[in-house]
C-alpha cells in the first residue's frame, strides 16, 4: 500500500489508509516489521505517522513517523492497547512552509507499506442455535425404527465460524472443515450451518433423557455452546385386556361379557385409546368398557398412543386384540321318524353351530305322571342314540331327549308313543308232543311280476301307478284260524257285526311225571300273539331245581323250524322247573313258557343185618338218597315194618345231609320162641324241607323174626362203614 502527494497540501490536510474493525472487535495494536515502512521527499511541515482512536474516551492517538524510521509499533511507542476502532497511516500538512499557505514541495512526498499486522480482541462469543424436533419441544420423544430425528447446527459471528461440533451420548460429530483468512476481519466462514440425524434409540434404548450440546468457535477462539435436554421415552404402548365376568374367554361362555382394556405406556403417559367391535369403527374407549353380546365369534381390537413426538409428529402407539366367544342358544333337538326294523331304537338329531353339542340323555315315562325312568344314552357327535325294552310296557309314554351344549344351553323335545311297539310273542312249550299245531294251507295265487312305476295325470293331479308286468302264479301259506261274529259298538246307538279271527289255540302239558334218572323231552311252538310262526329263532332253555332256590342256568339252545315249532331233550334231574325263553328281535317282543318236572327221589336200602333174629333182637339198616341236591338242614326219611301187606311206620330218620347216607335200627318185642314170622323193612323219602324230589319208597328188605335159634355171631363184622355204627330210630 503506497500514498503519495500529487498537490500542494492544505493546512490540516491529510492523505491517509484506514481500516475500521467490524463491531464487537477493539483493535489493540499495531506492529510492522523493520523495513516495512519507507518514505521519501519530506518537506517542514510534512508529517508522516500512524492514528487511532480511543473507544472509552473518543480521543485520538498516534505516532509519527521519524526520518529514516521504518517501522510502527504502538507497543514500542508506549501503546500497550491502543483501545481502538480504527487504526490508520497519513501524510497530513501540519505547518505552513509556503507563502501561499499549507505545505509545498519540491519532490511530492510519500510512504509505502508492505504489510502490517493488526492485533485486536474480540469481546463476543459467536451465536450457536440448534434446530429440529428435538430442540425446544419440551416434550417427550420417541424414535420409529429407520425414521431419525433431524437436528441443525445453525452458528455466526463477525470474525467467523472457524470449528463447530456436536457432542451427544454416542460420540461427538464434527461439523465441516472451515478455512482461516488472517488479511480480513472475518477469517472463517459466517453464517455456518450443517445438519446431522439422531436416533434417540441409540443414545437412550428404553426411556430417560440425554443431551445435545452444539458448540462453535470464531477467529478469536471464543467458544460458545448451545445445549438441549432431550426427553426420551421409546417404550412399547401396549394393550391388555380384562374380562371380570368370564374367567376364561379362550372358551365359550353363554353370556354378554364386558372387556376391560388396559393400556399401558412409558413416562410420557398414555395418550388416549380407540376400541372396534368386530372390525367396525374405532371409537374412544369407555370407561365402563366394551359389552360385547350375540351369538357367535367376536373380536374387540383396541389401538392406544403415548404423549411421546416421533419424527413426524406422530404419537407412539401398540394394539391389542382378543377374541370372545358367545353362544346363548340351546342345541336344535329333534326326533328323527321311527325305523319300522327297530321300533325300539330312538334316535334324535341334534345340532350347535357355536360352542357344539357337549351330550345328552333320553328319559321314558307313562303319559301324566313324572315317574321318568333314565335310558343309557350314547352320543355321536350329532345324535343321541338309545334303545328301551318295550316288554311288559302297555299305554301310552311320553319319551323326552334333552341336549345341552358345552356352555350349558340345554334344550329338550318331547314325543308320545302308545307301547308297546313291537308285535307281541307266544312262547308255547311242553312236556309231550305238541297235540295240535298250527295248520297251514297252501294256496296259488296270482301276482304281477316285472312291473315298473309310471306318472300319469288322473283328475288333475300327478298319480304313480303301476305299468307292465306279466302274471305269475305263485304258491302262498295261509295259517287256518278260527274266527267268530261280533257286535262292536261303533258309536253311542251305533253298533256294527265284526268278524275276529285268531290263530287255533295249542294243547301243551305243563306238568309230567318223570322216572328217576329219565331224560326229559321239550317241544315248544314260537309265534306271535296273532299266530305267525317265527322261523329260525334261538330259543334259550333255562332249568332251576324245583327247591325255591331260583338257581336256573342254561341247559340247551335250539332253533325254531319253518312252522315256529321246537324239540329239545336234556339230561335226567331232579324235578325242575324248565323255561323256554326268547329274547325276542328288533320287532318281536321277548316271550317264554314254563313246565315243571316231578320226579320221585331215589332211596337205596343198601344193608340190613342180621337177615334173622330172635325175638327181642335188634336189626340194622343202613340206606341212602340218591342224586344229590340235599338242603342245607337235611332231608326227612321214614322207616316202614311191614307183615304181609298190612304195614306201619316205625319212626322217622331227620336232617339227612352228606352223601345222603343214613343208618337207624329197629328192636322186635318178645315173642314165642317157636314162632317164626317174616318181617319186611323199607325206607321212604318224606316230602318235607327243599327238596327236589317227590316222596318215594326203597325196596323192601325181608327179616325173619323168631323159631330157631340165630346162628352164632360172624368172626367177620358186616362190610361197609356203617357197619359197627348204631343208628337212632325214629
Amino acid at each position: 500500500m503506497s500514498i503519495q502527494v500529487g498537490n500542494a497540501i492544505l493546512l490540516g490536510e491529510n492523505a491517509y489508509w484506514m481500516t475500521t474493525a467490524p463491531p464487537g472487535i477493539t483493535i489493540n495494536s499495531a506492529f510492522t516489521a523493520n523495513g516495512d515502512v519507507t518514505a521519501g521527499n519530506w518537506t517542514t511541515g510534512v508529517v508522516i505517522g500512524d492514528f487511532w482512536k480511543d473507544v472509552n474516551t473518543g480521543a485520538y492517538g498516534g505516532s509519527t513517523l521519524a526520518q529514516g524510521q521504518q517501522w510502527f509499533n504502538t507497543s514500542l511507542e508506549g501503546s500497550a492497547n491502543i483501545n481502538s476502532q480504527i487504526y490508520g497511516i497519513q501524510i497530513v500538512c501540519t505547518q505552513n512552509n509556503w507563502s501561499f499557505g499549507g505545505c509545498g514541495y519540491l519532490n511530492p512526498p510519500w510512504f509505502t507499506i508492505s504489510g502490517i499486522e493488526l492485533a485486536g480482541t474480540e469481546n463476543t462469543a459467536p451465536y450457536v442455535a440448534g434446530q429440529g424436533a428435538l430442540w425446544g419441544t419440551g416434550s417427550y420423544v420417541w424414535n420409529p425404527p429407520g425414521d431419525d430425528f433431524p437436528v441443525t447446527l445453525s452458528s455466526s459471528d463477525v470474525s467467523g465460524i472457524c470449528s463447530s461440533w456436536a457432542a451427544l451420548p454416542s460420540g461427538a460429530l464434527n461439523g465441516p472443515s472451515e478455512p482461516r483468512d488472517d488479511s480480513v476481519w472475518q477469517q472463517c466462514p459466517n453464517p455456518v450451518s450443517w445438519s446431522f440425524s439422531v436416533d434417540t434409540r441409540t443414545e437412550v434404548p428404553t426411556d430417560g433423557q440425554f443431551q445435545i450440546a452444539l458448540s462453535a468457535t470464531n477467529a478469536a477462539g471464543m467458544v460458545n455452546t448451545a445445549a438441549e435436554s432431550v426427553l426420551v421415552d421409546n417404550d412399547p404402548v401396549a394393550v391388555s385386556f380384562r374380562t371380570p365376568n368370564d374367567p376364561n374367554p379362550s372358551v365359550w361362555t353363554n353370556h354378554a361379557v364386558t372387556v376391560d382394556a388396559l393400556p399401558s405406556a412409558g413416562p410420557s403417559g398414555v395418550g388416549g385409546m380407540n376400541c372396534s367391535i368386530d372390525k367396525a369403527g374405532a371409537n374412544a374407549y369407555p370407561s365402563s368398557g366394551i359389552l360385547v353380546d350375540g351369538d357367535g365369534v367376536h373380536s374387540v381390537s383396541c389401538l392406544a398412543w403415548n404423549r411421546a413426538v416421533g419424527p413426524q409428529g406422530q404419537p407412539n402407539s401398540g394394539g391389542n386384540s382378543m377374541t370372545i366367544r358367545i353362544d346363548e342358544s340351546p342345541p336344535a333337538v329333534a326326533f328323527t321318524p321311527q325305523n319300522p326294523g327297530d321300533p325300539t331304537a330312538l334316535v334324535v338329531d341334534t345340532s350347535d353351530s357355536e360352542s357344539g353339542v357337549a351330550g345328552g340323555s333320553i328319559e321314558m315315562a307313562p303319559a301324566g305322571t313324572n315317574n321318568c325312568t333314565s335310558l343309557p344314552t350314547s352320543f355321536t357327535g350329532s345324535r343321541l342314540l338309545t334303545s328301551f325294552d318295550d316288554a311288559g310296557l302297555s299305554g301310552s309314554y311320553v319319551f323326552r331327549a334333552t341336549s345341552c351344549d358345552n356352555v350349558g344351553n340345554c334344550a329338550s323335545t318331547t314325543e308320545q308313543m302308545a307301547l308297546p311297539l313291537r308285535t307281541a310273542a307266544d312262547s308255547q312249550v311242553s312236556l309231550t308232543r305238541i297235540v295240535n299245531p298250527l295248520q297251514r294251507r297252501i294256496v296259488r295265487k296270482k301276482v304281477r311280476v316285472d312291473w315298473h312305476w309310471a306318472t300319469v295325470h288322473r283328475h288333475h293331479k300327478l298319480v304313480r301307478v303301476k305299468r307292465g308286468g306279466h302274471l305269475k302264479t305263485i304258491r302262498v301259506v295261509k295259517y287256518v284260524e278260527k274266527c267268530v261274529t261280533k257286535r262292536v259298538q261303533t258309536a253311542q246307538h251305533r253298533s256294527r257285526l265284526e268278524k275276529v279271527c285268531r290263530a287255533p289255540r295249542v294243547r301243551v302239558t305243563k306238568s309230567l311225571h318223570v322216572p328217576y334218572g329219565h331224560k326229559v323231552t321239550l317241544a315248544g311252538l314260537y309265534t306271535t300273539a296273532t299266530g305267525t310262526a317265527l322261523a329260525d329263532q334261538p330259543v334259550e332253555i333255562i332249568a332251576a331245581p324245583n327247591n325255591q332256590s331260583g338257581a336256573f342256568s342254561r341247559v340247551a339252545v335250539v332253533t325254531t323250524a319253518a312252522n315256529g315249532s321246537w324239540t329239545a331233550t336234556l339230561p335226567p334231574g331232579p324235578s325242575r322247573i324248565i323255561r323256554a325263553v326268547t329274547a325276542g328281535t328288533a320287532t318281536i317282543l321277548p316271550s317264554s313258557g314254563q313246565v315243571t318236572t316231578i320226579v320221585p327221589a331215589r332211596v337205596k336200602l343198601l344193608r340190613v343185618w342180621p337177615r334173622r333174629v330172635p325175638w327181642g333182637g335188634t336189626v340194622h339198616l343202613v340206606g341212602q338218597l340218591v342224586g344229590g341236591y340235599l338242603p342245607p338242614d337235611g332231608a326227612l326219611v321214614r322207616l316202614r315194618l311191614g307183615i304181609g301187606s298190612s304195614r306201619v311206620t316205625y319212626g322217622v330218620r331227620e336232617h339227612v345231609g352228606g352223601n345222603g347216607r343214613f343208618t337207624t335200627t329197629y328192636t322186635f318185642g318178645l315173642g314165642d320162641p317157636a314162632v317164626s314170622q317174616p318181617f319186611w323193612f323199607q325206607i321212604a323219602s318224606l316230602p318235607m324241607g327243599n327238596y327236589p324230589y317227590a316222596p318215594a319208597d326203597s325196596r323192601r328188605v325181608t327179616v325173619i323174626v323168631g323159631g330157631h335159634p340165630p346162628p352164632p355171631p360172624s368172626h367177620h363184622p358186616p362190610r361197609g362203614r356203617h357197619a359197627r355204627r348204631r343208628g337212632r330210630s325214629g
